[in-house]
């Protein structure tokens, strides 16, 4: 299913050779599969590689929990001289998300193909009760749906992190230190 995404022989001979080869023929199989856009397509499978060779260089197992792999693979993408493909450049915020999407889907691809011996994670993932009463409010008043609240998240945990969960303890200046910060990685 590679040749339908990319046009280039060596190209689809570089994914298949490559540290994860059958797990990307596969990811591409499940993404033609989904009726993914061919645009789409190759981003995700351009981060499964990415993420496939950057977990070979680091011994990094690709049938742990999902979350700490991503974690570490997030750290790496944020580095600017990890990556000789952007030629030094940091990866802008958009487009680490966009990355980090792409290899999530991707190893959740495996897991569910059971393309990867299983791997037990007994985390339990709690979220700041304040994010959670947003959440509720803007599904109650505003109707968002669960993903656009899930992209919303990302950014309000880390706010939360940063400044805390008691809004009168608040202050302007590191608000706009953070938003300010946000939009530089943009």
């Amino acid at each position: 299913m590679l040749p339908e995404f990319f046009q280039s022989a060596w190209r689809v001979r570089d994914l298949r050779i490559g540290p994860a080869g059958p797990l990307v023929t596969s990811f591409a199989e499940k993404l033609r599969q989904d009726g993914y856009a061919e645009l789409t397509a190759r981003r995700h499978l351009r981060s499964a590689e990415h993420l496939a060779h950057w977990a070979s260089r680091v011994s990094i197992a690709l049938d742990g929990p999902i979350e700490p792999i991503l974690d570490g693979f997030d750290r790496h993408v944020r580095r600017r001289r990890q990556c000789s493909a952007h030629a030094g450049r940091p990866f802008g915020h958009t487009f680490r998300k966009e990355i980090l999407t792409g290899a999530r889907l991707f190893l959740r691809h495996l897991a569910g193909a059971n393309l990867v011996s299983p791997h037990r994670d007994n985390r339990v993932v709690s979220f700041p009760p304040l994010f959670v009463s947003f959440c509720r409010w803007m599904q109650q008043q505003r109707g968002t749906c669960d993903s656009t609240l899930s992209n919303y998240g990302m950014h309000i945990r880390e706010l939360l992190g940063r400044v805390g969960d008691e809004p009168s303890r608040w202050n302007a200046r590191d608000l706009r230190e953070f938003i300010m910060e946000g939009s530089r990685t943009c």
